[in-house]
């Protein structure tokens, strides 16, 4: 992480030194240029901040991705990328309603049904 430190990474940092610096370390090792460019990953970096709902990581890797050279309307579609995988996941989790549909009484469910 670059820039400056929210109070809570400070905090965390003074709490635990070598937890922070693995930390630190693991994010340098991840955006690296790899089979992915830095680019790249900084877009898949703020879409997943979307959906993660992480204000200031939306904000660091925003400016990271710019940084590495991202256009507002690749900022735009990781966004939306963001908003789709979110719908996605609310759908996959109507599988809840229709187990305490499925779980309800028959005569219940045919009372919906019926003419």
């Amino acid at each position: 992480m670059s820039g400056s430190i929210s109070p809570a990474m400070r905090h965390l940092r003074e709490q635990a030194p070598e937890s922070h610096a693995q930390f630190v370390a693991l994010g340098q090792s991840v955006f690296a240029p790899g089979a992915l460019s830095t680019h790249v990953k900084e877009l898949i970096a703020v879409a997943a901040a979307h959906v993660t709902r992480c204000q200031p990581c939306i904000e660091i890797h925003t400016r990271k991705a710019r940084e590495a050279g991202a256009t507002e309307a690749e900022l735009a579609e990781a966004a939306f990328v963001a908003v789709y995988l979110s719908a996605g996941g609310a759908i996959a989790q109507y599988r809840a309603i229709q187990g305490v549909l499925a779980s309800e009484e028959t005569p219940r469910q045919q009372e919906h049904t019926a003419p």
